[in-house]
């Protein structure tokens, strides 16, 4: 293994005579500004793309976004409709209550070709009756009228 001294202070830099050793190094200042020079350029280059890219999806959203409208009450939010309350509960309450009672205390036709007969509610509790359906021994096997009041 070769052993290389280090040069004493004030001794020859290169006492072999050639023009390079390990310690006395060229830096290659060419090499070095072209490679900034590049560098500047690639810079440069991207900046430009990049520009160019931001310039186009600003003109597709342009063109995404709708026409402002000529007038400025055209463009102002529409208030949802309120409610449909009745004006007049109470009157309408009194009519359908006298609908139904005319259903409950008239005879007439039901269905939809009129295949059911309608009959005054009264009517209809006196033929129950006749019938023997609201006795007590009409009451199936095993129950009770108080069974059957619950």
């Amino acid at each position: 293994m070769a052993h290389t001294e280090l040069p004493r202070p004030g001794a020859p830099k290169n006492p072999g005579g050639s023009s390079h050793t390990e310690f006395d190094r060229d830096v290659n200042i060419r090499g070095v500004v072209w490679t900034g020079v590049g560098l500047l350029a690639i810079t440069a280059a991207a900046f430009v793309v990049v520009w160019f890219i931001f310039q186009g999806i600003a003109g597709r959203q342009e063109a995404r976004d709708p026409e402002p409208l000529p007038f400025p009450e055209a463009a102002a939010p529409v208030e949802p409709p309120g409610p449909a309350l009745q004006s007049t509960p109470e009157e309408d309450l009194a009519d359908m209550l006298a609908e139904e009672a005319t259903l409950l205390e008239s005879y007439g036709l039901m269905g939809e070709d009129g295949e059911y007969a309608r009959i005054p509610i009264e009517r209809a509790m006196d033929l129950a009756l006749e019938r023997g359906l609201g006795r007590s021994d009409a009451l199936p096997e095993g129950t009770t009228e108080d069974d059957e009041a619950q």
